[in-house]
């Protein structure tokens, strides 16, 4: 009875040597270490929990001989230990996997959510800073721009542009012809500008009825 007992915890404790060294050892993370030093790690492990299931692969043979030694009772004991203590291991590890690598029903639903909200929230930005009507950068974004490239110009010793434009005779549009004429000319306006500059120029409209768009450039190196 002893020799079954002990082939089986051989057997038990061989096993899940073999599935830490498959499953968990080259799942090892260590985010502050370098890349090489994690890939040695995981080696070194893999390679440990290999040699302890071999280890115990041979007490199994040796426990299944037509004429095993004597089993002691300290020794189902240790290796009974040693079988729960494995398990257990596994165990907490694959919870882990299923936590942080295996992505469970509910951890998707909740990444799917917190995606779904990073959506919202960068629409609602550009919709902050975005004039309805023209689609151009709005009047407190022009501001931020402008005082963010005159520093730098300062800073590096760059020129930047600043072009303001006026859209002559839009009052009187907006007086003989409606104000839905008006902006259909702000529109045609906005997107003339919006063709014309680079996508690192930022192009604004900083007035109400009179003023149209003003494209501000990236600063240019001084040669």
């Amino acid at each position: 009875m002893a020799t079954f007992v002990m082939a089986g915890l051989a057997a038990s404790v061989a096993l899940g040597y073999f599935v830490i060294a498959i499953v968990v050892a080259p799942r090892i993370r260590m985010p502050s270490a370098s890349r090489g030093l994690v890939l040695a790690i995981r080696g070194a492990a893999v390679a440990f929990f290999i040699g302890c299931g071999a280890t115990h692969v041979h007490i199994l043979v040796d426990a299944l001989e037509a004429n095993p030694q004597p089993i002691e009772t300290h020794e189902i004991a240790f290796h009974l230990t040693q079988a729960v203590g494995a398990w257990l291991f596994i165990f907490g590890a694959v919870m882990r996997l299923e936590l942080h690598i295996v992505p469970s029903p509910q951890r998707a639903e909740l990444r799917a959510a917190v995606e779904e909200q990073r959506k919202l929230a960068d629409h609602a930005a550009r919709r902050a800073s975005q004039d309805e009507l023209t689609g151009l950068a709005r009047r407190w974004r022009f501001d931020e721009e402008l005082e963010r490239q005159v520093a730098h110009a300062r800073r590096h010793g760059t020129t930047a542009a600043l072009l303001l434009i006026d859209v002559d005779g839009l009052k009187s549009i907006n007086d003989t012809m409606s104000h839905q004429a008006g902006d259909k000319v702000l529109q045609h306006v906005a997107t003339a500008i919006r063709e014309q500059i680079r996508l690192t120029d930022v192009a604004a409209r900083i007035g109400g009825d009179g003023h149209a768009a003003s494209p501000i450039s990236t600063p240019e190196p001084v040669n």
